[in-house]
């Protein structure tokens, strides 16, 4: 994709053009965050008037203009220094939002109050490299990132960073998932989590090589998961959790009552110039005391 197939258009609703969507986020009722990935900024969507704007980045930049934010610098919000904002999450207590940056692979911070950007922590850049989905507790006084090395929680307040569990395998390292304790445990490529149990038990899926649904524990420590996937079938299974496969998940919703959505791929045929795929979502009751 050049830079001429990237799309931006300012407008409603109806007439709003974005570049591959990123993370959302709801700042009040009528106010939600969108992250415009190939724009590389973050657009605001008021309900109230149906507009779309700029929020933060500057949406026409390119990825070889921006500036990267380096330790101790705080910049003005419509500063071009985005390159391709992941996830987006608000930290409603503190007043502030927290955003990936995927290709400059940081965690930056902006306060609504000051309308300023500046990293989340100037010593994270070596605790958290690659940082992928972030997962705040119930009282946002921590966040948990899924990052190359692993599983880590960040303290808020002090900003020190406690890796959690075994190995996150990179995108390009052929690692199977292992379950077992946080101290043995080998998960897959994983992009996103969520919770199931809030501040104690997380979902989330494997995807590329490793095509599970994986469930991590906090309280037992302990990393375990079911429907499992397989390289020699390309379709998914629906069934009971053991027999149940997935293939090519792509997303992950966790309902209030404690059910889960998975956006997959069905029947992939790989060919020497790419893929044919059809689409399908896999719903999951997540019952039973193992889960609960």
């Amino acid at each position: 994709m050049g830079p001429e197939d990237i799309r931006y258009k300012a407008g409603n609703s109806s007439t709003a053009e974005f570049a591959l969507l990123g993370g959302v986020a709801q700042v009040n009722e009528t106010i939600m965050l969108v992250a415009d990935y190939l724009n590389n900024c973050i657009r605001q969507y008021d309900m109230v008037t149906d507009n779309i704007t700029e929020f933060i980045g500057s949406c026409e930049g390119t990825p070889l203009q921006s500036i990267k934010i380096l330790p101790g610098q705080e910049v003005p919000a419509n500063t071009h220094f985005l390159s391709g904002p992941l996830k987006i999450v608000m930290i409603k207590s503190q007043n502030y939002l927290i955003v990936i940056d995927h290709v400059y692979q940081l965690i930056t911070r902006y306060s609504f109050e000051k309308k300023t950007v500046r990293l989340l922590g100037d010593q994270l850049l070596d605790s958290l490299p690659n940082p992928r989905d972030i997962l705040p507790t119930s009282d946002e006084s921590a966040i948990y990132v899924v990052h190359s090395h692993g599983l880590s929680r960040v303290d808020l307040s002090t900003l020190e960073v406690t890796l959690l569990t075994g190995e996150v395998s990179s995108s390009v390292n052929n690692i199977d998932f292992s379950p077992g304790s946080f101290d043995t445990a080998v998960i897959g490529f994983i992009e996103t989590i969520r919770w199931l149990v809030p501040d104690r038990l997380m979902v989330t899926i494997g995807t590329r090589l490793n095509e599970e649904l994986i469930f991590i524990d906090l309280n037992e420590k302990e990393i375990y998961s079911t429907c499992i996937g397989s390289e020699d079938n390309n379709q998914t299974v629906i069934g009971p959790p053991g027999t149940c496969k997935l293939n090519a998940p792509t997303s992950l919703l966790v309902t209030r009552d404690r059910q889960i959505y998975i956006a997959g791929l069905t029947n992939v045929k790989y060919n020497n110039y790419g893929f044919n795929t059809s689409s399908s979502i896999f719903h999951m009751k997540a019952y039973g005391k193992r889960l609960l």
